[in-house]
């Protein structure tokens, strides 16, 4: 079972000089070098390779940016805001009808509920079914 895992696995250590990737048998024994190689097993992405060079590039995109942002701000952009169709009457009406029924059962559910249940004591069922009008008001 973990030897499957393992080989479905995404994050394989591979050899970085001839690419060969960790095996199951070698990573159960802890073996951390390549036995064609003698080097280090490694994680085929890391973000020690990488940082500098994004950190290059992303510094880099900040100083365009603020080179470009002076010339922008002079010009209005268009919002970039979603503009929603308006809302009818009957859906808030609907909306607030269905508020109420909520309040209204859970005012129901609280006056049957005992303010005690002491042991032994059947309670109410909290039966909250269909009650047989509009589901979507329910």
């Amino acid at each position: 079972r973990a030897k499957l895992d393992y080989e479905e696995s995404q994050r394989k250590k591979i050899c970085p000089e001839c690419g060969i990737t960790q095996s199951f048998d070698q990573v159960r024994k802890r073996q951390k070098k390549c036995l064609d190689c003698g080097v280090l097993f490694k994680l085929p992405l890391v973000w020690n390779d990488v940082k500098a060079k994004f950190m290059a590039r992303n510094e880099q995109t900040d100083l365009q940016n603020a080179a470009v942002e002076p010339q922008t701000a002079a010009s209005p952009r268009p919002s970039r805001r979603r503009h929603y169709a308006p809302v009818s009457r009957a859906f808030l009406e609907r909306m607030d009808l269905a508020a109420e029924r909520r309040r209204e059962r859970i005012r129901r559910a609280n006056a049957m509920r005992p303010s005690s249940a002491s042991v032994g004591e059947a309670r109410p069922s909290r039966g909250a079914g269909w009650s047989g009008g509009d589901p979507r008001l329910n």
